[in-house]
């Protein structure tokens, strides 16, 4: 945090995580008041992060063809007039259903063709050497937005109602755009713009990332585990309700276990110097996969507040070395290629709560999730058997390789 460009970029970062947050949380509150309907509240979350499978690949072509700061800045203007309008059919009492569905699918949108940019950037304002930590705490900063996110728009939703709310969200907006303006690339970004033929940018990005082994394999445990561990946040209150059978305030705890546990990795990641990054991303995985079967097999609430935790901490070490491997894997103009391609691995994630949902359905929310589990560890282990190359040191292979 000792450079002052990517401490601009962090805060931006935090700015527009924290509303997009906020948003999925007023909004999922919105469409309840006017259904009373779980399944359409359901239906919010999976547009908000959909996109990410449609379009992170396209918003990482982006990254690569164009001014990396522009194409971030772009995007979170664009989300702050979405905010804008949705202010103002609030205010006019002109909110319908259908609304807050298209809302959510453009705000999924923008935030998919940024994220590639964003990420980039970070790797220009700190380098090979840093990324790692860099990455750790922009983890440590998403999780405190996802914690403080849900509370500021209760709070606002209860003492103003959700037209406060999302005046809220906007203020935010303006903030960040504000933040990342003040942005000076310390790194040439500049350096792809001869080439700015999107098409085929996106189909050289394609090739390159399928003929990569090692970034292939990143990818594919990126899938198996937003199929597989993603969706147990979104069922973890039904595992409150129907297994541990605690009240709603214990199961708010259960959750928050999780944020912290993701907090306290992202924290250990972030203070020291990482070589092996590809065995942290296993072992995080697998820590995550091991600790959510035995979670689905727990039927004592202070049991499962600690595996939880636990699997919070393994999950850091995911989340933080899936990003971290994308970054330093690729040489520089195809790095927005391969955060692009991750991307579509993190935006399995609905697909995931959807297959979880429909077997929770069927046998039980439980052997839903020992299910999730038992296949992830099995896929997690065949792609580090296939690909063992994901076990070496990359901070020395790679650095010469990027400088190519």
């Amino acid at each position: 945090m000792d450079n002052p460009n990517f401490r601009l970029l962090w805060c931006s970062s935090v700015l527009c995580m924290t509303p997009r947050v906020m948003e999925t949380t007023i909004l999922a509150w919105i469409v309840l008041e006017l259904t009373n309907s779980p399944l359409q509240v359901s239906y919010v979350g999976a547009l908000n992060w959909a996109p990410l499978l449609l379009l992170g690949f396209i918003g990482g072509t982006l990254a690569d063809s164009f001014n990396r700061k522009i194409v971030f800045v772009t995007t979170i203007v664009f989300n702050l007039l979405t905010a804008i309008i949705m202010t103002i059919l609030l205010v006019l009492n002109l909110i319908e259903v259908w609304h807050t569905f298209i809302l959510a699918f453009i705000t999924g949108s923008f935030h998919s063709l940024g994220m590639a940019s964003r990420r980039s950037l970070m790797h220009d304002l700190v380098g090979n050497e840093r990324v790692t930590n860099a990455v750790a705490l922009d983890n440590l900063g998403n999780n405190t937005s996802r914690i403080v996110g849900p509370s500021i728009a209760g709070i606002l939703i209860i003492y103003g109602g959700v037209k406060v709310g999302y005046i809220g969200i906007c203020i935010l907006f303006v903030v960040a755009v504000l933040t990342s303006i003040k942005i000076k690339t310390t790194h040439n970004t500049d350096h792809n713009l001869i080439e700015t033929n999107l098409f085929r940018n996106l189909i050289d990005g394609l090739k390159y990332v399928k003929g990569q082994t090692t970034l292939l394999a990143t990818v594919l445990i990126a899938c198996v585990m937003n199929l597989t561990i993603t969706p147990y946040v979104q069922m973890t209150p039904v595992m409150a309700r129907d297994v541990l059978k605690v009240p709603p305030d214990l199961m708010g705890f259960l959750l928050s276990s999780h944020g912290i546990g993701a907090l306290i990795g992202s924290l250990v990641i972030a203070s020291v110097v990482i070589h092996y990054h590809g065995r942290i991303y296993i072992l995080g995985s697998s820590l995550a996969l091991i600790c959510l079967f035995i979670f689905s097999l727990s039927e004592t609430y202070l049991f499962s507040l600690i595996i939880v935790l636990i699997l919070g901490i393994g999950n850091a070490g995911f989340n933080t070395m899936q990003m971290s491997l994308t970054m330093l894997i690729p040489r520089n103009s195809k790095r927005g290629a391969s955060l692009g391609a991750m991307s579509l691995g993190i935006g399995m994630g609905p697909t995931g709560m959807v297959l979880t949902g429909i077997v929770a359905n069927a046998i039980g929310i439980a052997s839903a999730l020992r299910i999730n589990s038992i296949v992830g560890i099995i896929c997690l282990g065949l792609i580090t058997l296939l690909v063992p190359s994901l076990k070496q040191n990359f901070a020395a292979n790679f650095d010469n390789k990027n400088s190519t």
